[in-house]
């Protein structure tokens, strides 16, 4: 472990300034400059908006894991250019993941293998419950290094998430410690996103997200819940369904059917979800929230 820590510190140094660089020497100086950026679903850069924190992984061109750093938001935010580093002459390849904090562990990263490499929750796998994703952004870059050479590059980001409100109407509320016995579960939901930002669709598993009961509005729902990209063949196969206090389910939607029968833009770096379930007189309704439109029949 020393080794490799030597190793990392005759690589990835601390930020050099520039005025003590000699052009035509520079073997004192970063050579390494890069900037993050993230667009959303502009051409604007609203990184510092969206991304508190990045984790910066470097890999040689043998796929060795060289040097991995954190930036918080006030490092993104007034450096020019960040991070700062040098490395040696040859190929690499740096992979971003933004906003990994408690909801997200990175295994495999010392592989090399960046389609195995994953972002998770800690708790999958694991007996403990699995209740969601920290809102994710993830990039990567390849550049070279040759002697005597700057690089100077930009880093951009994409989303490794998708947002989901739910709110429930009508319900019979309990309390406001016990939300009335209610549970909500995300069955088949995707479990691990690559390094390359891709799906995992052989990872799946229960997700089962807190309820908060807003007593301003009377409703039940989620609270900032995040679950990982639902676009491309195979990356959603998500069944959410309620549960009484009684264990009973009382009702069931087909995530995907659900996207395509209310032309939810999935695709969108800020794609949200928005489900509404209603307790009317007559049963239960699934609606975009507002309560305006009627969309899915539920299943029991």
């Amino acid at each position: 472990m020393k080794h490799i820590e030597k190793k990392i510190l005759m690589l990835l140094s601390v930020v050099v300034l520039a005025a003590g660089c000699i052009k035509e020497d520079l073997d004192d100086c970063w050579n390494v400059s890069l900037y993050f950026q993230y667009l959303a679903d502009g051409d604007k850069d609203v990184l510092s908006q969206y991304v508190e924190k990045v984790d910066l992984y470097v890999y040689d061109e043998g796929d060795a894991l060289v040097a991995r750093e954190s930036y918080n938001q006030d490092e993104l935010i007034n450096f020019q250019a960040t991070p700062h580093f040098r490395l040696m002459p040859g190929r690499y390849r740096v992979v971003v993941v933004g906003n990994a904090y408690g909801q997200t562990a990175v295994v495999n990263e010392e592989s090399g293998d960046y389609d195995r490499t994953y972002i998770q929750h800690p708790n999958w796998g694991t007996e403990e419950a699995v209740t969601g994703h920290d809102h994710n952004y993830m990039g990567d870059k390849y550049f070279e290094i040759g002697a005597d050479k700057l690089v100077r590059d930009t880093v951009t980001m994409e989303s490794a998430h998708v947002n989901v409100e739910v709110e429930i109407k009508g319900a019979y509320m309990g309390t406001k410690a016990d939300n009335g016995g209610y549970t909500l579960v995300f069955e088949h939901s995707n479990a691990q996103t690559s390094f390359e930002n891709e799906v995992n669709t052989e990872a799946q598993g229960t997700c089962c997200p807190p309820l908060v009961y807003d007593e301003e509005t009377g409703l039940l729902r989620t609270d900032r819940l995040a679950l990982f990209r639902m676009d491309g063949d195979g990356c959603c196969e998500h069944v959410m369904k309620l549960m009484n206090a009684e264990g009973q389910v009382v009702a069931t939607v087909d995530i995907d059917k659900y996207i395509e029968e209310n032309k939810v833009n999935i695709e969108a770096q800020e794609a949200t979800l928005r489900i509404g379930i209603e307790f009317t007189q007559v049963g239960v309704e699934i609606k975009i929230p507002d309560w305006e439109i009627v969309d899915v029949t539920p299943e029991f």
